[in-house]
């Protein structure tokens, strides 16, 4: 049966956990041409991405900002690699609440404020939790374009409401 409720649009990206984001990202322009956008530090949760497009399609790469964080755990824990699968839906709320019917808890919801943009766009943000999707840490997005938002206030963003810890994913806490 397939699973339109929940309003996937497209898949989105893959994003990858590495060390050093500045080798990482040389390593894919001068080998395969990536473009890459401008990197975005993420507040309260001391990591930074930069996205790229490559063969038509959207990576990013997410490292460590300075202190603990969910990148910096996931390399701990995992070592460098994928990190999350985004898939763009309609709606998030839609999406969450047709999961959460089929038995799928989130794992973190996340909230920006509406005056914080990443690639120029609002990302309200969940996370499904990779033993509910065979290994795959599944993130789900839901972007929205700014509405009357001046520039100079889009370029800080305060930290996000409801980012909550992967279980079990990024420590060693149970699920």
């Amino acid at each position: 049966m397939p699973n339109r409720d929940v309003g996937v649009i497209k898949v989105d990206r893959l994003g990858l956990a590495v060390r050093d984001l500045a080798k990482t990202r040389q390593f894919f322009e001068r080998t395969f041409g990536a473009r890459f956008g401008p990197v975005h530090d993420i507040p309260g949760q001391n990591f930074r991405y930069a996205p790229f497009t490559l063969g038509g399609f959207t990576f990013e790469l997410l490292s460590p900002a300075e202190g603990p964080g969910v990148i910096s755990r996931f390399l701990e824990k995992r070592g460098e690699g994928v990190h999350h699968l985004t898939f763009q839906v309609k709606n998030l709320d839609t999406a969450i609440q047709a999961l959460e019917t089929k038995g799928y808890a989130i794992a973190a919801r996340i909230r920006y404020p509406e005056d914080c943009l990443f690639e120029g766009v609002h990302w309200d943000e969940a996370f499904l939790h990779p033993e509910d999707a065979g290994g795959v840490l599944v993130h789900l997005a839901q972007k929205t374009k700014p509405k009357g938002l001046r520039k100079k206030r889009r370029q800080r963003c305060r930290a996000p409401t409801g980012a909550s810890p992967l279980r079990g994913f990024f420590s060693s806490s149970p699920k």
